[in-house]
């Protein structure tokens, strides 16, 4: 039971973990001056500097000078995988893993599904109803 436990948690970390080294994204920074206002991963970064002055008698449009910066970073998570056969290790290498499997097979060992300890227990034949005879009731 322990180690079926184990085994999965073991199971859900390893998947989590090649997860996030596959995964690419993008972190995305809006500065105004020095001061960092937004921060996203997956999402436009929200802008504060931009003011648009319109006169009513031109309808060009003047942007102010902008004083905000923005800033990506881009990561990139692993492309490919390395698979291995244990035929294409080394000589050593099979040696050590042979090694560190042997102490711990033996804690690998389930009991079949249907196994049912109590099967052939045959309960005590009961030759008087004990409450009855010494007056002890549940109420």
């Amino acid at each position: 039971m322990k180690i079926n436990i184990l085994h999965r948690i073991l199971s859900s970390v390893v998947a989590v973990l090649i997860l996030l080294s596959t995964t690419s994204f993008t972190v995305k920074k809006h500065f105004c001056g020095d001061a960092l206002v937004d921060t996203t991963i997956f999402t436009e970064v929200n802008s504060c500097c931009e003011l648009v002055i319109s006169t009513p008698l031109e309808k060009s449009e003047i942007k102010s000078p902008s004083c905000c910066k923005d800033t990506s970073k881009f990561f990139k998570g692993q492309d490919q995988l390395i698979l291995k056969n244990f035929e294409k290790l080394i000589y050593p290498q099979q040696i050590f893993w042979i090694i560190q499997e042997n102490p711990y097979s033996d804690l690998l060992e389930y009991l079949p599904k249907n196994c049912i300890p109590h099967q052939y227990y045959s309960s005590p034949k009961m030759l008087t109803d004990i409450q009855l005879q010494q007056q002890v009731f549940l109420i």
